[in-house]
């Protein structure tokens, strides 16, 4: 770090702050610059009368201006003069006890540095050794609150030393954007997050456990960390959600789990509120579909540090220049904020009684009984780790109407307003949604991403890198179905069954199918600063009951249309004439009328069931993981010739897993063939309707479906063979639609 920079920071700091004693006067003399007294100038500030240095109490950063002295202070010192005689009786102790080694022995076990700065104003013997910045003291009182600083020059460890206690002791609220000890905060922040399970050596093994996170959690003793995760956006005079900030949006990103976790203490400590968030950013309403990893216009300024930390920050991996692709934090930070609200949050009411909120916090809450819970990362970041977990649970928040006016949406908030007639997530406390999935290097070897999805415009632009620099892209496939946390008592019967038996509710193999890429993107918010982000992309799809029984019978080594015959069986029995079949089976009626497709759904979801209950390794779905799936359907066809046919409805799920490893969270929307826009978007345009009327508009397009789409279609695994291809119509805004989008989150 620029010497100078410490200089800035500490001429910010308040000694107003500090509840403690002021130093001795004559440290009021001394600069932060250099750390280093000459045993003359020691042996001057001990009294001549004085045969022991009685000190009042001295706060840390007191205690730094009293080690502290700059080239001047030192040329003067050096000048002739002459030096009151000192007598200390420290000055008469054995000469073993003076080895620098049994003194920083000594030393390593006073409870405070107000002891360390008494002991060093004892006598010049202890001075000359415990006070300049050559002393190995300012190492191991680093090292004993904090992880590994990215420090090669040992002298250095007084400047970090000094700066962070002082800046975390005296550390402000976020108010004035202007205030310049903002910065040199976020970068104290900055730097512990960045030096977590930091090992000593590259070729050592990382640490177990992190000082640094240790103190992040801890309000108690960490009183600095509550002051900023209460701060939820970058100030802006006149702005009711701040500004964005790269520096404070990323920090407060990764810090998320202390939020996010029912078991953290600052997820309880930091309220919530409605007005920490802008509902219109959480769910993009009122405005085109836009991806949260996009291309801007112009390139980001990379603007200078605002202060640095230490001269060492020099020596940290350099990244290549990033390119126009830029990641919207700030965008992310409103989704995390509405998150810690639906997660955290009890059931409150508003008003009056009759006026109750309804959160997601049942499912948080019963994930974390089942030992799921949002953890802390455990490694030291970096771009390089390219491992990636392949289990995760969480949620994901919609909308049963899609409103018109924006008063209309802070109202409903999320499908958790409605206990009525909304999905599974929202309606069962004890149901969450699982991303079980496979990761594959190779594309072209695996066909995990398949052309009709990188095809899709706002994924095939926004993907740097896809087809030349496949190191940096993961590509995954898998299932995405509801998990039942306490014990299934609801299954499900087909119609015309005889047996005794039931399917599970959630039935593995009629779960959503998952396909998606993964590729890192660049530190952010600039150079040298956080790394180990990465960006998600995922296609959540359900099969068609056509698909599903065609890969069952092509298990069974049953190959061609054999469900035809039992359906024509099936039919005929319910007094369906034989010259209908072959045209229902097409749709068409016997007097070539277009047919309700709900008679054929109803008999390929009866046969389907039938099939999956007659065989008992596939009755109760233990026999059916990611594994088992994926070999069938790969063996019926590859993976990479999937078609829009064979898919009932699908949504793409577009954002981040936050440096760590441990939380994704973005958006998703509603796909379909022939949807609108680069993001292939499924619209249902609304009718034009005064302002006032806009509460009926969205009871006129939601209310028949019950909070489902107009298609039949459900965020979920149920069995249905609702039209997942139809095209949106209309143009405008969003809110002249009626759209499915909203934000997600999963944690491993």
């Amino acid at each position: 770090m620029d010497l100078p920079s410490v200089q800035i920071a500490l001429n910010h700091i308040d000694p107003t702050d500090s509840d403690l004693s002021d130093p001795p006067e004559d440290a009021d003399n001394t600069d932060v610059d250099m750390f280093e007294e000459d045993s003359t100038r020691a042996e001057a500030r001990v009294p001549a009368k004085s045969k022991a240095i009685s000190v009042s109490v001295i706060s840390d950063d007191e205690l730094m201006h009293g080690f502290s002295s700059s080239e001047d202070d030192q040329s003067r010192s050096a000048s002739p003069r002459s030096p009151m005689p000192c007598s200390s009786k420290f000055e008469e102790i054995p000469t073993e006890a003076r080895e620098i080694s049994i003194l920083n022995k000594i030393v390593s076990h006073l409870p405070n540095d107000k002891d360390l700065f008494n002991l060093s104003c004892s006598c010049k013997t202890f001075a000359a050794l415990l006070v300049p910045k050559e002393s190995a003291i300012w190492k191991e009182r680093f090292l004993l609150r904090y992880d590994y600083p990215y420090i090669s020059d040992p002298r250095h460890y007084i400047f970090a030393y000094q700066l962070r206690r002082a800046v975390l002791r005296q550390f402000v609220e976020f108010n004035d954007p202007k205030d310049p000890r903002l910065g040199v905060q976020m970068d104290v922040l900055r730097d512990m997050v960045i030096e977590a399970y930091k090992p000593r050596q590259a070729h050592l093994p990382p640490p177990s456990t992190s000082k640094n996170l240790a103190a992040f959690a801890s309000p108690h003793n960490s009183p600095w960390i509550r002051t900023f995760l209460s701060c939820f956006f970058f100030p802006c005079r006149g702005q009711r959600y701040g500004q964005p900030n790269p520096l404070f949006d990323a920090i407060q990103l990764v810090l998320s789990h202390l939020l996010l976790s029912p078991t953290s203490q600052l997820a309880h400590v930091i309220k919530s509120s409605r007005g920490n968030y802008d509902l219109a950013v959480v769910y993009a309403w009122d405005r085109s579909l836009e991806t949260l990893f996009h291309e801007s216009a112009a390139r980001e300024e990379h603007f200078k540090p605002t202060l640095l930390t230490y001269q060492e920050r020099r020596n940290l991996k350099k990244h290549s220049l990033p390119d126009s692709f830029l990641l919207d934090t700030h965008a992310l930070l409103h989704i995390r904020n509405f998150w810690h609200r639906h997660l955290i949050e009890e059931r409150q009411g508003f008003g009056s009684a009759s006026m109750v909120e309804n959160t997601y916090r049942h499912m948080a809450r019963d994930l974390t009984r089942a030992g799921i819970n949002l953890k802390k990362w455990d490694k030291h970041l970096n771009d390089d780790d390219l491992q990636i977990a392949v289990e995760w649970y969480g949620h994901y928040s919609t909308l049963a109407q899609w409103p018109k006016k924006k008063q209309e949406l802070e109202e409903v908030q999320s499908l958790a307003e409605d206990w009525q007639r909304v999905d599974p997530l929202s309606c069962m406390a004890d149901i969450t949604q699982k991303l079980d999935f496979t990761v594959s290097d190779d594309n072209d070897e695996d066909g995990f991403w398949p052309p009709m999805f990188a095809n899709i415009p706002i994924f095939q632009n926004t993907v740097p890198g896809l087809n030349s620099d496949s190191a940096s892209c993961r590509f995954i496939r898998g299932l995405a179905p509801f998990v039942v946390l306490s014990s299934p008592n609801d299954m499900r019967t087909p119609p015309d069954s005889q047996s005794g038996t039931r399917l599970p509710k959630y039935h593995p193999y009629l779960a959503m199918r998952l396909r998606g890429v993964i590729h890192a993107i660049p530190a952010q918010p600039r150079l040298n600063s956080i790394p180990g982000w990465r960006r998600i992309i995922m296609v959540l799809y359900k099969p068609t009951c056509r698909h599903l029984i065609q890969v069952l019978e092509h298990a069974e080594q049953e190959y061609g249309d054999s469900f035809t015959t039992t359906i024509t069986t099936q039919m005929a029995q319910s007094g369906t004439s034989h010259p209908q079949v072959a045209h229902i089976l097409n749709g068409v009626g016997a007097a070539g009328q277009q047919l309700d497709p709900a008679e054929m759904d109803e008999h390929l979801t009866t046969h389907l069931c039938n099939k999956l209950l007659n065989n008992q390794l596939w009755r109760d779905g233990s026999k059916f993981d990611k594994d088992v799936v994926e070999e069938m359907e790969e063996k019926y066809r590859l993976s990479e010739y999937l078609d829009w046919n064979d898919i009932d409805y699908a949504y793409a799920y577009e954002g981040s897993i936050l440096p760590g490893g441990k939380i994704m969270m973005g958006r998703w929307w509603r796909l379909a063939m022939n949807g609108e826009g680069d993001g292939s978007e499924w619209s249902d345009a609304l009718d034009e309707v005064d302002e006032g009327d806009a509460m009926d508009l969205d009871e006129e397009a939601g209310m028949a479906d019950g909070g489902h789409n107009s298609n039949g279609a459900t965020h979920g695994n149920g069995i249905g063979s609702g039209s997942g291809t139809g095209s949106g119509t209309g143009t405008g805004r969003s809110r002249s639609k009626k759209l499915e989008r909203g934000p997600f989150i999963f944690w491993c």
